[in-house]
């Protein structure tokens, strides 16, 4: 009687056990599965739109200052679903602040998404707004949060032809029917180390200084950089990228600025006369 019980629950245990085994197989089958970023239906093809937008919606170029990650692929990565994915990154520190440089061939609204949680889903609070223009250049600062998950994650880019629909915080995986471009980029959040690490000073030469208001800025060749302005008081008065290494500062008064130029290399800061 004793074997014949003891045979009965080793059976009924490796019962449970296998039916056990069988569901766990089924929940990481499950979180395999949706362990990835929505990357189909993502845009509406062919799109046709008359005038100088009715074949380039896409984006030009990529990149974050002062990072490795510098993408110039100019035209649709893909022109049948406007999905691309690019392996080339960045380390971001935690708590560090960046520029992200976007050009695109288009008017219409750009937006970025960096999933810092790594939750493999863009979240709205993740979302930094590149803005709308008319051939859309934008510079926007991003700080990273001391709270951003170590590792690497995925940052997405999207544009539209404006504006239908909208290209907001909760618009990572519409399907956009006009058009536009989606890509994915690698990002490697890295805990901070020291502030001189973090920041490297570099020499960039600007001339004539003082300048009557016309700067030309001596760039290596090539290289993606952005710049800001600041009065004597400290009031930012000009931002952009640099097109053909030149700053025009004709439109402000005659005084002191500080100009800062932000590099893959690092920051240059100096002193400019305007007269």
């Amino acid at each position: 009687m004793k074997n014949f019980y003891s045979f009965k629950s080793r059976k009924i245990l490796t019962a449970n056990i296998a039916k056990l085994l069988a569901t766990l197989a089924l929940v990481i089958t499950f979180i395999t599965a949706n362990a990835q970023y929505c990357t189909t239906n993502l845009h509406t093809y062919p799109y046709v739109h008359g005038g100088y937008c009715s074949l380039d919606k896409s984006i030009d170029s990529v990149a974050i200052i002062g990072t490795t990650l510098v993408n110039n692929a100019i035209g649709l990565g893909d022109s049948t679903t406007g999905y691309s994915s690019y392996s080339v990154s960045a380390n971001l520190t935690q708590g560090a602040t960046y520029v992200l440089y976007l050009n695109a061939l288009c008017e219409g609204d750009a937006s970025a998404w960096i999933d810092y949680n790594k939750n493999n889903t863009f979240d709205s609070t993740e979302w930094i707004n590149l803005g709308r223009n008319t051939f859309h250049s934008a510079n926007v600062s991003f700080t990273v949060p001391t709270t951003a998950t170590i590792g690497n994650t995925t940052m997405r880019i999207r544009t539209l032809l404006c504006c239908n629909p909208t290209n907001t915080a909760n618009d990572a995986c519409t399907n956009f029917s006009s058009g536009g471009e989606t890509e994915d980029y690698v990002i490697n959040i890295v805990a901070p180390t020291s502030i001189a690490k973090q920041i490297n000073t570099v020499n960039i030469k600007a001339y004539p200084n003082p300048t009557t208001g016309l700067l030309t800025i001596a760039l290596p060749t090539n290289e993606v950089a952005s710049y800001q302005v600041f009065n004597s008081i400290g009031q930012l008065v000009i931002n952009g990228t640099f097109i053909d290494n030149k700053i025009d500062l004709s439109a402000y008064q005659n005084g002191t600025y500080t100009l800062r130029v932000i590099t893959s290399n690092g920051v240059s800061t100096q002193r400019i006369v305007k007269q």
